[in-house]
């Protein structure tokens, strides 16, 4: 997601908060008689806050975001870097246990889902087939 449109998505949702506050503001003067100056002051420096926070959240979000990332694409490279070639490793498996572990190292990042899809369907084409004679 665009840090941008997080930004004005925090800033809507803040300016939804100050025109809530006002009307409640409004209600407290009426039935107490307060003054509501110093009050209103005081929530636009806390928005103001909350503005700059947001901003830092986001960019540190944005850098956990890239090294979660670099750190999925690790995951993805270290078959490749071994030279494991996983269907000549699993092949005298049987289909079922060849299936699981193709499953599993989908589910724990180290295969993509077309690597998956090509693995399982080599071994849906490998499996045992009759054949009837004429």
């Amino acid at each position: 997601m665009d840090m941008n449109f997080e930004l004005k998505e925090l800033k809507r949702n803040l300016d939804i908060r100050k025109v809530r506050f006002v009307d409640e503001m409004k209600y407290l003067i009426n039935v107490f008689d307060i003054d509501n100056v110093k009050y209103e002051k005081k929530f636009n420096e806390l928005c103001d806050e909350m503005m700059k926070i947001g901003i830092k959240y986001f960019e540190m979000k944005r850098e956990l975001d890239s090294c979660d990332l670099k750190c999925e694409k690790l995951k993805k490279s270290i078959l490749n870097k071994e030279n494991i070639d996983i269907e000549s490793k699993i092949e005298k498996l049987n289909r079922n246990e060849k299936n699981n572990i193709v499953n599993r190292l989908f589910e724990l990042g180290f295969l993509n889902n077309n690597e998956c899809e090509i693995l399982l369907k080599s071994n849906w084409d490998k499996r045992y087939k009759l054949k009837f004679s004429d």
